[in-house]
């Protein structure tokens, strides 16, 4: 029985899923996972169907958040993840309880700053006393350090 060897150009695929892993988190990896699924099918070395997860964010002009999603419970540590195009990639975020007092907050890195591309963080609290609170994810303008493409997401604790 004839094994089938991996061409350079499959190669190359499965190592930028695994560097995209890396950097954008899971939610990417379905989307890669897909395209490499896509790409050996297409080269008649797969039988395998070709499935993929559709990914639905919550966003806003240059701000997209894939997780975590409206109504999820937050057990420390989370992960936001999504994908941004900001000023200088930075992605920024704070974790407010349900009186709007400051849990947490920080910044991410987006993979690239002026084009969409992955951010993924894992952000560590305290639980606050309210059940609810809101993520907000944002960018700071670097003309004044107002909020800019304001994503606003309800979660629970």
């Amino acid at each position: 029985m004839k094994k089938d060897l991996l061409t350079n150009q499959d190669l190359k695929l499965l190592l930028e899923a695994a560097a995209v892993l890396a950097v954008g988190g899971a939610v990417i990896w379905l989307a890669s996972t897909a395209a490499i699924d896509a790409s050996l099918k297409e080269a008649g070395k797969s039988d395998r169907a070709v499935t993929t997860t559709p990914v639905t964010y919550k966003e806003s002009t240059n701000i997209k958040v894939a997780t975590p999603k409206d109504g999820d419970t937050l057990v420390s540590p989370f992960l936001i993840s999504g994908q941004a195009r900001v000023f200088e990639a930075v992605v920024s975020f704070r974790l407010k309880d349900g009186n709007g007092k400051i849990i947490v907050q920080g910044t991410a890195m987006a993979k690239e700053g002026q084009t969409f591309s992955p951010f993924s963080y894992s952000v560590a609290f305290t639980k606050p006393e309210t059940q609810a609170g809101t993520l907000e994810v944002y960018q700071a303008s670097a003309k004044d350090g107002s909020d800019q493409d304001l994503v606003s997401i309800s979660v629970k604790f």
